[in-house]
């Protein structure tokens, strides 16, 4: 089931998964459970008691299989129970695993769907680590819960047909076990709180310890050159959160197994009570104590199976909290999934277009820019030029429309940006931030189409010597930097998109390239009729713009076009010589 949040619980992932399966598995183990429990019955069935002492029925033995067998009818009731608990358990255990692999796939992919559905910003704002340690931490716990559940039922089977056995055999001794085992229980679960608490500070050491461990490998260059940076972060970061990983688990995994050994010792403090001080005040023949004793000591095992695995549920549920809090409460994008041909534009149009980013984790309010208002043409070169700080990235991710806007409106042509409309547009613009990423396969495209131009973008870009182009992915990406951004520049052009963004593409290259970039591709892609924009800091080449929108402080202060830009430059020269 859910919660009423809307919240997955373990139960709920595994009957959605197979509820035939599960279904099944709970026959199974209780099958198992009610046969595990007729052990001792049946063993004690065969024994008699006189005089106080114990003694084997007397029956003439019956040979089998060159053994002979004595009570043979309780004997094949026992070798047949023996063989239905072997049978069951062993389906019950197969069909569990099978659902548990199933269901972990399942929830992974789930995952996966959620992220790519939720808000781009929403996804910077949380960070990768933490999605990190969602699936490589939580994930595993919540597994791990899910594959517990045979086995607890399976022993809840047994402690509850010893019951009642223990019940048959004498009514006050089960009255009194059942109270011994129902304060043991709660007692028990003061240290097992004590030690989910430590779990959670374990967990959210985790998410720590993932930010600090991709930072140590995003910065190892510039930690390599300076010794204080780097003992600094070894011991600021990486060591006070592997430590707060370390002690947290320690304690709690130490809470949780004095907590066992606890739960295991009740049993036999109940049985040494009923031994020596329980027979003193109640009437109990020798022959009902022999049967009472050796009941308890058959169901401590159960017992202990299903204190142990309250840890282990707990973990489960700490895990499954992490889960509902990373993906439910990150909100859902309401783009329609509408993926048409978008209709015929010339320009983009922003109409007092406002953004505010979400506020941090600390609760800390987001940088905002705007209201702006400008267009941006097909056929035409656009510049973003501004500051650190300006408001360029996030008036580029607005333009790709990664970003919604709070207030105001953006066509294409005649089209308003909708929910309707946003990913329609969408599938029609490309770009290379300054976080690019290349992905290892030409994804969307197939091998035949492509290689040919593909292997011409290779040369052009320089790269026919680093880089192959075979069954739909290139042979090598451990590239620098500027062959990087020339790759994912190729991967650009062989998507042939209407709107291409460039986030300082030509930083990290040589002048040689730059010249290209700028002079030569830039060109071809307005000679295509492409809508060009282009961030960039290359003051010497701002002549290349048709038209240049100018950041400052998140606002658009002044729009000037290529007539503008040529006079300043102009007018600078003769002083700058």
């Amino acid at each position: 089931m859910k919660d009423p949040h809307g919240r997955l619980n373990i139960f709920n992932l595994l009957f959605q998964q197979a509820p035939n399966r599960v279904f099944l598995t709970i026959v199974l183990d209780a099958l198992s459970g009610i046969a595990y429990a007729m052990l001792i019955p049946l063993v004690l069935g065969s024994i008699s008691t006189g005089d106080g002492a114990l003694q084997i029925e007397s029956e003439q033995p019956q040979t089998f299989l060159g053994f002979e067998v004595l009570n043979h009818q309780y004997a094949a009731l026992f070798v047949l129970a023996v063989f239905l608990i072997l049978l069951t358990k062993g389906i019950s255990q197969f069909l569990m695993e099978r659902v548990a692999v199933s269901v972990t796939a399942d929830l992974r992919m789930s995952m996966y769907r959620r992220l790519l559905q939720a808000p781009v910003a929403e996804v910077e704002r949380v960070g990768p680590s933490r999605f990190m340690a969602i699936l490589t931490e939580d994930v595993p716990w919540i597994i791990a819960g899910g594959r517990l559940f045979p086995t607890m039922l399976s022993n809840l089977a047994t402690l509850a047909g010893m019951l009642g056995y223990l019940a048959y055999l004498n009514a006050q001794a089960f009255w009194f076990v059942v109270q011994a085992l129902v304060v043991g229980s709660v007692t028990y679960q003061i240290p097992a709180l004590i030690g989910l608490r430590f779990l959670r500070r374990k967990r959210e050491f985790v998410d720590k310890l993932h930010h600090s461990v991709r930072a140590l490998l995003d910065g190892f260059k510039e930690l390599k050159l300076d010794r204080r940076k780097r003992e600094t972060f070894l011991t600021g970061e990486l060591t006070v959160n592997e430590l707060g990983v370390r002690d947290a688990s320690r304690a709690g995994d130490t809470i949780l197994m004095l907590a066992n050994i606890y739960g295991q010792l009740i049993h036999f403090f109940v049985i040494g009570i009923v031994a020596f001080v329980f027979v003193n005040y109640h009437a109990i023949s020798n022959q009902e104590l022999v049967a009472v004793i050796m009941t308890l000591l058959y169901i401590t095992a159960p017992v202990a199976a299903v204190l142990q695995a309250i840890p282990g549920y707990m973990a489960a549920g700490v895990s499954l909290r992490n889960v509902n809090k990373l993906f439910f409460d990150i909100p859902v994008e309401n783009a329609k999934p509408v993926f048409e041909a978008a209709a015929p534009w010339s320009t983009i149009r922003f109409e007092n277009v406002a953004y505010t980013h979400p506020e941090t984790e600390a609760g800390k309010s987001g940088y905002r820019i705007g209201p702006v208002s400008f267009e941006i043409s097909r056929g035409e070169c656009t510049f973003i030029i501004g500051g650190n700080g300006s408001g360029k990235s996030t008036l580029a991710k607005l333009i790709t429309l990664h970003y919604t806007p709070d207030q105001g409106k953006i066509y294409f042509g005649n089209e308003r940006i909708s929910d309707e409309t946003l990913n329609i547009y969408r599938q029609r613009i490309a770009f290379v931030y300054s976080d690019y990423y290349v992905f290892e396969k030409l994804l969307g495209v197939s091998d035949p189409e492509v290689k040919g131009e593909v292997d011409r973008y290779l040369c052009e870009l320089g790269l026919e010597h680093k880089i192959k182009f075979e069954n739909g992915q290139f042979s090598n990406l451990n590239l620098s930097d500027g062959q990087r951004r020339r790759l994912a520049l190729l991967v650009a052009f062989i998507e042939d998109k209407d709107v291409y963004l460039f986030d300082e593409w030509a930083a990290d290259q040589d002048p040689s390239f730059k010249d290209v970039f700028y002079y030569k591709i830039l060109s071809d892609l307005k000679r295509k009729g492409k809508a060009v924009v282009v961030i960039s800091h290359d003051d010497r080449y701002f002549e290349v713009a048709d038209r240049t929108l100018f950041m400052e402080n998140g606002r658009l202060i002044r729009d000037q076009d290529l007539e503008v830009i040529r006079r300043t430059r102009a007018a600078r020269q003769p002083t700058q010589a």
